[in-house]
């Protein structure tokens, strides 16, 4: 080999070792990041026939491998309807993998014992019997004021078990503070 190309050869792997130091040495997000990402992210919306504003965050996850948990819900986001400029609905979207059928939630309770209204939206058929159940799970007024420092985890029960999320602080302050400023 001609001593040209062992410089190539060596500059490329110094290159490509640099480059997965990189990203291996990434350093996580800090909650102030993640709240700023989170405000910039929340998608806001309004429809002029209804008056109706729509603010929806984007997804997250306690489950770092997303449809192999059980335990763990796979997907939340918070969503929020504001009518008029006025009164303000707040709901947390759950989306449930599930690989063998659907567990049918009836109940959503939150760490403090407090019990929270519990809707299905729709069960989603997947490959061969896995589904995805979609749930909201409508928020008191005021709720999220209280966890706005803590965050908050919440637990949906079925009769077949239950599973648990988290809403944290960072995610919580990002979102209101875009539902309280547009």
């Amino acid at each position: 080999m001609k001593p040209k190309q062992y410089v190539l050869k060596f500059g490329f792997l110094v290159f490509v070792a640099a480059l997965l130091q990189g990203c291996i040495a990434m350093k996580p997000l800090t909650p102030e990041e993640l709240e700023a990402d989170t405000r910039k992210r929340v998608v806001v919306e309004y429809d002029t026939f209804t008056k109706v504003r729509f603010y929806g965050a984007h997804p997250i996850s306690d489950n770092p491998n997303s449809g192999n948990s059980y335990g763990v819900v796979e997907h939340v986001e918070l969503r929020a309807t504001k009518v008029n400029g006025a009164d303000l609905t707040i709901s947390v979207i759950a989306r449930d993998y599930m690989g063998n059928g659907a567990r049918y939630y009836n109940t959503a309770v939150d760490e403090s014992g407090k019990h929270l209204k519990l809707k299905r939206l729709r069960i989603e058929p997947m490959l061969g019997r896995a589904v995805e159940e979609i749930l909201a799970i409508d928020l008191p007024d005021g709720y999220l004021d209280k966890y706005r420092d803590t965050g908050v985890k919440i637990r949906i029960y079925s009769q077949a078990g239950s599973e648990t999320f988290t809403l944290p602080s960072w995610y919580i302050k990002g979102f209101q503070m875009v539902v309280n400023t547009k």
